[in-house]
């Protein structure tokens, strides 16, 4: 039985013989093979291409870094484990991917095993990480954050708004739980600008977008901060069927980011979530546009919604579309039902027949806000 050769970049470098069997890396339908030893796995030393799979041996290994990993639109290069779960050691990054496109990364590699990676810290994917998909990932105590998907702008015009869009990002079907006092997720570089000194000067640049972002079915629980934040999307991302309880438990900045859902951006689709006992606000939405359907928060400590823009409008018209509310339910909530800052809108927010139980408050709005509403209930039992 002849083993299968790997030639891959390892921690101090070098070629290795994985530890799976040619019939085992087959059965897994390996292209490349990367043995529990192994550190870096470089797609442009490996010379990967679209189509290619990329094994992880199962077993328990240190972190690991991906980087060059280039696919093909609809041909990605896909990264799973082969032969049971590969569990990594606690650490700060247990995977972080840099300079990859059109990459999926997996954990479906073995039937018996539900989440096929399982990491002791944060999946991150930034350095200009684009058109990557990650499912069956669990991830277990991470420091800071479960998953942190964003290249943050820096000096090199590369990364500003305008030169960089971080495109077709799919999460779903991932089980995050136990974060240290950071987001479940956090995708998006959350701030309107960045203030650097770059050769000397002060020089203001602006964070990437986020296009076709799709978040869904995935189960969050025990978390720092936000259960799941989204910032910079443009119309098309998408927040559907995902679980999140127990939020905003020990987070980084005491009073705030300690919400189940926070959305930035523009006409994004935030539906079907279930968001359970937080410290904050069930779901927080701003930009325009947005439309947040039959979703249901249980237990907030603050608000069951709130909405605003940013930058925050003070002209007619500044707060663009007015988001769109229809077939929530907010039970149990601390505060206000439904608690209203976008103002100055081209149109009205909506609110229809969304249900508030047991809140100080039903509606709250502020000057400048302008409402249209159908059939909404506040009960209390």
């Amino acid at each position: 039985m002849k083993p299968v050769l790997l030639c891959a970049v390892l921690l101090l470098g070098g070629c290795g013989v994985a530890a799976l069997s040619s019939e085992e890396a087959a059965a897994c339908g390996c292209t490349h093979v990367m043995p529990s030893n192994h550190y870096r796995f470089d797609g442009a030393v490996a010379k990967a291409k679209g189509g290619d799979v990329v094994c992880f041996e199962g077993g328990s290994r240190g972190p690991i870094n991906i980087r060059n990993v280039v696919g093909e639109e609809g041909a990605p290069i896909v990264v799973r484990n082969c032969k049971g779960a590969v569990v990594t050691t606690q650490y700060h990054y247990s995977i972080s991917v840099e300079r990859s496109r059109y990459l999926r990364i997996t954990g479906t590699g073995d039937a018996a095993v539900e989440y096929g990676f399982q990491l002791g810290g944060t999946l991150g994917a930034g350095t200009m990480t684009s058109d990557i998909e990650i499912d069956h990932v669990e991830v277990k105590g991470a420091s800071f954050a479960g998953l942190m998907l964003k290249t943050d702008p820096t000096c090199d015009p590369a990364t500003w708004k305008e030169n960089f869009e971080m495109a077709n990002v799919k999460v779903h079907d991932n089980y995050i739980h136990a974060t240290g006092d950071g987001e479940g997720m956090y995708i998006g570089y959350t701030a309107y600008e960045r203030t650097l000194e770059c050769n000397g000067v002060p020089t203001v640049v602006y964070p990437h977008d986020m296009r076709g972002l799709v978040v869904e079915n995935n189960v969050l629980k025990d978390l720092g901060a936000d259960g799941i934040q989204v910032s910079k999307c443009l119309p098309g991302c998408r927040v559907e069927n995902n679980l999140i309880e127990k939020y905003g438990q020990r987070p980084f900045a005491h009073s705030w980011q300690n919400n189940g859902i926070q959305v930035n951006g523009e006409a994004v689709v935030v539906a079907h979530n279930r968001v359970v006992q937080g410290s904050g606000n069930g779901l927080i939405i701003f930009g325009s546009g947005h439309k947040v359907l039959s979703n249901t928060v249980i237990g907030a400590g603050g608000n069951g919604m709130f909405c605003d823009s940013r930058p925050v409008p003070t002209a007619a018209g500044e707060g663009g579309v007015g988001q769109h509310y229809e077939g929530n339910t907010f039970y149990n909530v601390g505060l206000t039902g439904m608690h209203i800052y976008h103002r100055h809108t081209t149109t009205p927010v909506t609110l229809a027949y969304n249900t508030v139980v047991n809140a100080k408050k039903f509606i709250d709005t502020i000057p400048g806000v302008v409402l249209s509403q159908k059939g909404n209930r506040e009960l209390f039992v």
